[in-house]
């Protein structure tokens, strides 16, 4: 399984979308957690934020957003 799939499934859902269908910084986040606790993304992995934003639909900023999100929690 891809993140792909969750990153659309994310973007249709009214909670989890931003003005304009994209993935809030939150939804960024859960998808990034998710996949490091199923290990789809494994812990400590060193990755492209330009490849990763890409295969999720987001921006580098929103990406970087979550990341720091993630430091705060």
């Amino acid at each position: 399984m891809t993140a792909e799939p969750a990153a659309e499934e994310m973007a249709d859902s009214d909670d989890r979308a931003a003005p304009g269908g994209s993935l809030t910084v939150d939804a960024i986040f859960e998808l990034l957690r998710n996949e490091i606790l199923h290990g789809q993304l494994p812990a400590g992995a060193v990755v492209s934020q330009v490849k990763l934003a890409k295969r999720l639909g987001v921006n580098r900023t929103q990406l970087r957003e979550a990341c720091a999100c993630r430091d705060a929690k």
